[in-house]
């Protein structure tokens, strides 16, 4: 007899199974549901990234370019403007345009290799390769971004070697005004110069170009073509007579002083009696002093071989003869961007 339950169940007693409104998402599908999420927000971030870096890059390369541009030109002021220099300064006055344009030789086949941008900290940097004087030579490219956009932080500009020996004369470069001197920190940008005596007291050394460039040998060290460590200019014979010239009138003059006391201050040591101290001496210069060539040009020793000759001034008229020599001296020489020397005697006793 077949029949149903009221309580739901078949009559053979077996329960009857209810429908069932849906089925249950196995949870390796929630986790690749997650992951083509992830990645997809991923995928649109890194989009957004690399356009944003690669705008930064553009922009950065953009402005590398520019400042390349104008140095190549000879444009000084402009590349100054990319690379925000100040030229008010002693160490930066020769990074101006009159300056590089009449440079012998400028860069050329410049090749700015790829730029390295860090967007998040507003820097990049790169390898720059130029042409000059029949050689290619490295450098390297620094730029920063403000909120004005990006600019050179460090660019092409070359230090010229400091002269630490004090042999080097001053020197001039074409384009510029001042007189030049080896014991100044001075930037130029990269070309090849002209070096020029700037008087008749200097001569040039080696065949008067400066080719101011990376580990350039015209730079640091070879002699066959230019000078060591700065050194560009040597005094000349001219300037060795005139300043002995200059040495002699120190001591003609200091002869003139009259007491032995004021002879003693300007250089003169006059062997004399103590009742002679405040007499007034007629001095005969009979020797003029020699000098001594010194390490460099600007300082030298006096040699103490001068000898003088003194006769105390008396109502009779008579007079004993007194002898003197000069005291141990050191001579220092400047000259004026006029080519006036002068030379000043510091006795020592």
């Amino acid at each position: 007899m077949s029949g149903t339950w009221t309580d739901g169940r078949h009559a053979g007693g077996t329960e009857e199974q209810a429908p069932m409104s849906g089925h249950r998402v196995p949870v390796w599908a929630w986790w690749l549901v997650l992951g083509i999420t992830l990645l997809v927000l991923g995928g649109v971030a890194a989009i957004i990234w690399a356009d944003a870096n690669s705008g930064d890059s553009s922009n950065a390369r953009a402005a590398a370019e520019a400042y390349l541009d104008a140095v190549e030109a000879g444009d000084a002021e402009e590349a100054n403007g990319h690379a925000r220099v100040d030229t008010r300064s002693r160490q930066t006055e020769l990074l101006r345009s009159d300056v590089l344009e009449e440079a012998d030789e400028r860069i050329s086949d410049v090749d700015l290799g790829r730029l390295r941008v860090d967007s998040e900290r507003g820097s990049a940097w790169g390898a720059v390769e130029y042409r000059l004087d029949g050689r290619r030579y490295s450098d390297r490219l620094e730029l920063a971004r403000d909120s004005d956009g990006w600019y050179v932080r460090d660019g092409l500009t070359i230090e010229l070697p400091f002269d630490w020996s004090g042999e080097g004369g001053p020197f001039a470069l074409a384009g510029f005004d001042e007189v030049l001197s080896g014991a100044e920190s001075l930037e130029v940008y990269p070309a090849v110069y002209g070096i020029e005596a700037p008087n008749e007291f200097f001569e040039v050394v080696g065949d008067g170009r400066m080719v101011a460039a990376p580990e350039s040998t015209d730079l640091f060290g070879d002699y066959e073509r230019a000078p060591e460590h700065g050194v560009w200019t040597r005094p000349t014979d001219a300037y060795w007579d005139e300043m002995r010239t200059r040495v002699a009138e120190w001591y003609d003059d200091c002869a003139e002083k009259g007491t032995a006391a004021e002879l003693r201050s300007c250089g003169i040591e006059i062997d004399v009696p103590l009742s002679a101290v405040a007499a007034e001496l007629d001095v005969e210069v009979v020797r003029e002093p020699g000098i001594i060539e010194g390490y460099g040009w600007q300082t030298f020793e006096v040699d103490t071989d001068g000898e003088f000759l003194a006769r105390p001034k008396t109502d009779d008229g008579g007079a004993s003869e007194l002898s003197g020599r000069n005291s141990y001296a050191e001579a220092s020489v400047e000259i004026s961007s006029d080519g006036e020397m002068r030379v000043e005697v510091t006795p020592y006793y």
